[in-house]
C-alpha cells in the first residue's frame, strides 16, 4: 500500500511539473471532511453499541470517549477506523459519549458527540402471591389477586367452567386483580386464574376457585337510633332503619340500667314514641331487636334525656369591687343557677357601665384581668348568664388600680395658669395636672395645695399642728421620699417622717424648678404647713372652687426657702400678674 501511496506521489508530481508546476501556481490541498456524523445509540445491558462516521478524504481516524458528560474526551486505544464498537455494555455505560478525529496530511476534523444509552435486561416474569380462592353470598362481588415481578408486565385472566380442564380468556381482564360482579349461584366452582407476560417470556398461576353461596343475610341495622334530649313533659322519638334476608321483624325495648331489657309492648314498628316525659325518666335506654331466620341483631341503646322546667339564669354570688396595685391582675368571680345550667358571658364597661362589652374568651365562673395599670382604674365588669329561659345580668364591679408609689418622686410646675375658684376642687386641680402641657407624660401627679371643706372626699390637709404633719387627708408628700425637679436628676429635698419639708432645719437643697421666673403657684399653706387662715377665712379659694373667699397663698417655683410653700396671699385670679400656677408631686 505504501508503494501505491508513493508511486501516486511521483505521478501527481509529474502531472504538475508538466502542467507548468513550479511556475507559483501550487493547487489547493484536499481536505478531510465529515459528511456523516455518528449518531446517539441505545442499547440493553449486555450488549455491544456501534458508532460509525463518514469522513471525505479521511486517511486517519481515532475514536475518543467523554465519562464527564463532554467536558473532556480521552482517546481509546486502537479505535482507529471509521466505525467504533463497544466493549461489552452495563448500565454504567450509560451518559458515555463518543466522537472520532478524522484527519490526511493537510488537516484533521472532529465530529460531533454522540451518546451512549444502556438500558436494564428484561426479567422475567415470576408471582410470588398467587390468586386464592374466594367465598361470596350471590349478588356480591368476588376478587382475585396475583402479585408478579418482572419487567414490563402484562395480564390476562382466564376462566374454567369445567373444573379446570380447559380455561378461555376472559376480554378486558388484563390487569393484576380480577373483580367478578353481582356473581350468581350458577357461578358456583368456576376457576379462575391469570397468565402474566413479558418479552421475556410468560408464566401461569395457580388456579383459584369461586364459591357462592345461599346463606340467609343476619339484620343489620343500617340506620341507628339516636340519643334524644326532651324538655319535660315532651314526648321522645327513636328511630331505626334493618335490613336482612329475610326481611326482619323488629321489637322494642327498654332498659333503666343498660344491663336487663324489656319488651314495650305493641312497638314493633321502624319508630318508637314515648309517652309524656318526667325528670325521672332521665337517662332510660331503648333499643330495637331485628330478626329473622338467619339471627336476631340488637341495635345501639340510645339515651333519653329529660330536662326540668327552664328556669331563667340568677346570681347566687354577685361579682365584688377589685383594689389591686398596678401591674397586678385582679379577679371577679360569680356563681350562677338556672335551668339548664345557664352560659356565663363577661363584660366591660369604660364609661361607668352606660356601654358593656363581651371580653373574648371569659366565659367562666371567674375571669382574670390582664396585668393592670392606672388607666385601667374605674373599669367596671360583670357577668351575663344565658340559658333557654332568658338573661340575667350580674352586678358591676369596678376595679381600682392604685399606682406603685415612686421612689425618686418628680415635681414640676404647669404651664398654664388658672384661678383659684375655678380649680374644681383639690380633685380637679390633679386633673389639671394631668392634663397640663408640662405632664412628663408617665405616672400619677396631684396638686400640692390643701383644703379643707369639712369632706374627707374633698379635702387635702398637710398638717394640722405647725410642723407636724398631723391630722392628714389626701397629702401629696411620703414620708422620708427623696423629691427632685422634672429632670429627675436635680434633688429639692428630702421628705421627714411627718411627709413634708422640714424648713426649721433648712432651706431646699435646690427650688422646684431652676428657671429665673418665679412662676407662684396656688398652695393656701402656711409656711408651716398648716392651712393659712385669717380673721377665721381659710386663704385657700373656697376650697379652690366658686365661693365667696377669694384669696390664696402663693409659693414661688425658684425660692428654697419657706417662701416655695407661702411666699404671699393674694386675690385666686392675679393670674394677669403671672400668678396662678400649681406645684404637680408625682405619687
Amino acid at each position: 500500500m505504501n508503494t501505491v501511496r508513493f508511486l501516486l506521489v511521483i505521478l501527481v508530481s509529474i502531472a504538475v511539473t508538466a502542467c507548468g508546476g513550479g511556475s507559483g501556481n501550487t493547487p489547493a490541498p484536499t481536505l478531510a471532511n465529515i459528511t456523516a456524523q455518528p449518531a446517539d445509540q441505545s442499547v440493553v445491558e449486555g450488549n455491544t453499541a456501534t458508532f460509525s462516521v463518514t469522513a471525505s478524504n479521511a486517511v486517519n481516524y481515532q475514536w475518543q470517549i467523554s465519562t464527564d458528560g463532554g467536558a473532556t474526551f480521552t482517546d481509546i486505544v486502537g479505535a482507529t477506523a471509521a466505525s467504533y464498537t463497544t466493549p461489552t455494555t452495563t448500565i454504567a455505560d450509560s451518559g458515555k459519549q463518543y466522537r472520532v478525529v478524522a484527519s490526511r496530511s493537510s488537516n484533521s476534523v472532529t465530529s460531533s458527540a454522540a451518546t451512549l444509552t444502556v438500558t436494564a435486561a428484561p426479567i422475567a416474569p415470576a408471582i410470588t402471591v398467587q390468586p386464592s380462592n374466594q367465598t361470596v353470598i350471590e349478588n356480591q362481588n368476588a376478587s382475585f389477586s396475583v402479585t408478579a415481578t418482572g419487567t414490563s408486565l402484562a395480564y390476562q385472566w382466564q376462566r374454567s367452567t369445567d373444573n379446570g380442564a380447559n380455561f378461555t380468556d376472559l376480554a378486558g381482564e388484563t390487569s393484576a386483580t380480577l373483580t367478578r360482579t353481582s356473581v350468581l349461584l350458577t357461578d358456583n366452582g368456576q376457576q379462575f386464574r391469570v397468565v402474566v407476560t413479558n418479552v421475556v417470556g410468560s408464566i401461569t398461576s395457580n388456579a383459584a376457585t369461586l364459591t357462592v353461596n345461599t346463606t340467609p343475610v343476619i339484620p343489620a341495622f343500617t340506620t341507628q337510633p339516636a340519643n334524644q334530649s326532651v324538655t319535660e313533659p315532651a314526648t321522645a322519638s327513636f328511630s331505626v332503619i334493618a335490613t336482612g334476608t329475610p326481611a326482619p321483624t323488629l321489637q322494642w325495648q327498654s332498659s333503666t340500667d343498660g344491663a336487663t331489657w324489656n319488651d314495650i309492648v305493641g312497638e314493633t314498628g321502624g319508630s318508637y314514641t314515648t309517652p309524656a316525659t318526667t325528670v325521672a325518666d332521665s337517662g332510660k335506654q331503648y333499643r330495637a331487636v331485628a330478626t329473622n331466620s338467619a339471627g336476631t341483631t340488637n341495635s345501639n341503646a340510645a339515651t333519653l334525656t329529660v330536662a326540668p322546667t327552664p328556669v331563667v339564669p340568677s346570681f347566687t354570688a354577685q361579682p365584688a369591687n377589685q383594689s389591686v396595685t398596678e401591674p397586678n391582675t385582679a379577679t371577679f368571680s360569680v356563681t350562677a343557677a338556672g335551668v339548664p345550667t345557664p352560659n356565663l358571658q363577661w363584660e366591660l364597661s369604660t364609661d361607668n357601665g352606660a356601654n358593656w362589652s363581651n371580653i373574648t374568651g371569659a366565659t367562666a365562673a371567674s375571669y382574670t384581668t390582664p396585668a393592670t395599670t392606672v388607666a385601667d382604674s374605674g373599669k367596671q365588669y360583670r357577668a351575663v348568664a344565658t340559658n333557654s329561659a332568658g338573661i340575667t345580668n350580674s352586678n358591676a364591679a369596678t376595679l381600682t388600680v392604685l399606682q406603685v408609689p415612686c421612689v425618686a418622686c418628680k415635681i414640676f410646675i404647669t404651664a398654664a395658669k388658672f384661678d383659684g375658684n375655678a380649680l374644681g376642687g383639690v380633685k380637679g386641680a390633679d386633673q389639671l395636672c394631668m392634663q397640663d402641657a408640662n405632664y412628663p407624660g408617665t405616672a400619677v401627679y396631684k396638686a400640692f395645695l390643701v383644703a379643707n371643706t369639712g369632706n374627707a372626699n374633698t379635702s387635702r390637709i398637710a398638717s394640722i399642728s405647725p410642723n407636724a404633719g398631723d391630722g392628714q387627708i389626701d397629702w401629696v408628700l411620703k414620708a422620708n421620699t427623696s423629691y427632685y425637679q422634672v429632670d429627675g436628676t436635680t434633688l429639692v429635698m428630702s421628705t421627714n417622717a411627718n411627709a413634708i419639708f422640714d424648713f426649721t432645719k433648712g432651706a431646699l437643697t435646690n427650688p422646684f424648678h431652676n428657671k429665673p421666673d418665679w412662676m407662684p403657684f396656688h398652695t393656701g399653706m402656711s409656711m408651716d404647713w398648716q392651712i393659712f387662715s385669717w380673721a377665721g377665712t381659710d386663704f385657700t379659694c373656697s376650697g379652690w372652687q366658686p365661693g365667696p373667699t377669694m384669696s390664696s397663698v402663693y409659693g414661688y417655683a425658684n425660692d428654697t426657702s419657706f417662701n416655695a410653700i407661702a411666699a404671699e396671699a393674694l386675690a385666686c385670679n392675679e393670674m394677669l400678674s403671672g400668678y396662678g400656677h400649681l406645684a404637680c408631686i408625682e405619687q
